[in-house]
């Protein structure tokens, strides 16, 4: 087990661990666009296809692009700790995750195909927030931590074009793990708009760390970015 994530988990029980402030935990809503990608494996597995393709067609020739797929990432949190420098943050996220291929014949016959591997994870961050204190309404919010995902969608979805007609299938897809462990790591700003609540505003990295498909001999995982954006509410 590697070090860092024991010392980070570590730290957010330190920090959930100390009594709670006066004013209670502050709980937020944010939500916002992901543009999902996928690492590892992920273009060997578009290379897969192509030849799929050439194998299917004799005398034709196929190319596979890898592109992210844009989706939503949205969810409800609550943070805890005495300090407005360092709190610990619990959160609840359903996030759509996955990567498309645009896959081109490209021996004359004018037909493309894009497969869409749509997966979504209801998804539990824990979270060790960093609040620098600075004058004015407006302060930097840095959040790094794990994050514990289940698997709630996994199918592909393929849209073929030629010969002036068009197709479009959805399949569930086989061999894909219940379960994903990765990371996050983010910034953004909280803007004080009031007593108790604030505006949020935040970019997150998220990077998945186990392999999603049950293959030794084949990895997947998930390289996705979101742009958020929410509003907090102290009790």
């Amino acid at each position: 087990m590697r070090i860092g994530p024991v010392l980070l988990v570590g730290l957010l029980l330190l920090t959930f661990a100390a009594p709670a402030s006066a004013a209670g935990p502050e709980l937020y809503l944010l939500s916002g666009v992901a543009m999902s990608n996928l690492g590892g494996d992920a273009e060997e597995f578009g290379d897969m296809l192509a030849l799929g393709l050439e194998t299917e067609f004799p005398g034709s020739s196929w190319t596979s692009t890898k592109k992210s797929r844009t989706g939503y990432d949205l969810g409800v949190g609550a943070r805890y700790g005495t300090s407005d420098l360092l709190r610990g943050v619990f959160e609840v996220r359903y996030a759509t995750r996955g990567a498309k291929y645009d896959l081109r014949e490209i021996s004359g016959a004018d037909v493309s195909a894009t497969m869409t591997l749509k997966l979504a994870y209801l998804e539990m961050p824990l979270l060790l927030e960093v609040t620098p204190a600075v004058s004015g309404s407006v302060r930097p919010v840095f959040v790094v931590g794990p994050v514990l995902a289940f698997k709630a969608i996994s199918e592909a979805t393929i849209e073929a074009e030629g010969g002036g007609a068009s197709v479009s299938v959805t399949q569930d897809l086989d061999g894909m793990k219940s379960a994903a462990f990765g990371g996050i790591v983010g910034a953004g700003i909280s803007v004080k708009t009031g007593s108790n609540s604030n505006f949020l505003l935040q970019g997150r990295f998220h990077a998945g760390f186990n392999n999603l498909v049950d293959d030794p001999d084949f990895s997947i995982k998930p390289q996705d970015f979101s742009i958020l954006a929410g509003w907090s509410m102290t009790r």
